[in-house]
């Protein structure tokens, strides 16, 4: 299993994109809109280990679109709240040294 690899940065295409669909469906529905794709993906999360997701296979390209969606979704929320992404940055952060604590102290 490779945990190497990362996230791809958006570029300044996707960011213009992603700005018109949010100024025209408004923040109201992509608030809903983001609920829907995050409950889309746990579902697809639950429904299939990590061994069932071989590349192009139906579970693979089902979840590759449901992360996509939702990773549309949160760049959206970010902009609906103003959130500083620094700010979210700080957080995750913070979070995964706790996790990081948590594990050795498990040893």
């Amino acid at each position: 299993m490779n945990f190497q690899r990362q996230m791809l940065p958006l570029d300044s295409i996707k960011h213009a994109q992603i700005n018109a669909i949010l100024e025209h469906y408004g923040e109201d529905k992509q608030r809903i809109k983001a609920c829907e794709e995050l409950s889309e993906l746990q579902v697809e999360v639950f429904h299939n280990d990590s061994s069932d997701c071989v590349e192009s296979s139906s579970a693979y390209v089902n979840l590759v679109s449901e992360i996509a969606d939702v990773y549309i979704m949160l760049e959206q929320l970010v902009k609906i709240y103003s959130l500083n992404k620094q700010d979210i940055d700080k957080a995750m952060t913070l979070k995964l040294r706790r996790t990081e604590d948590r594990i050795r102290a498990e040893g």
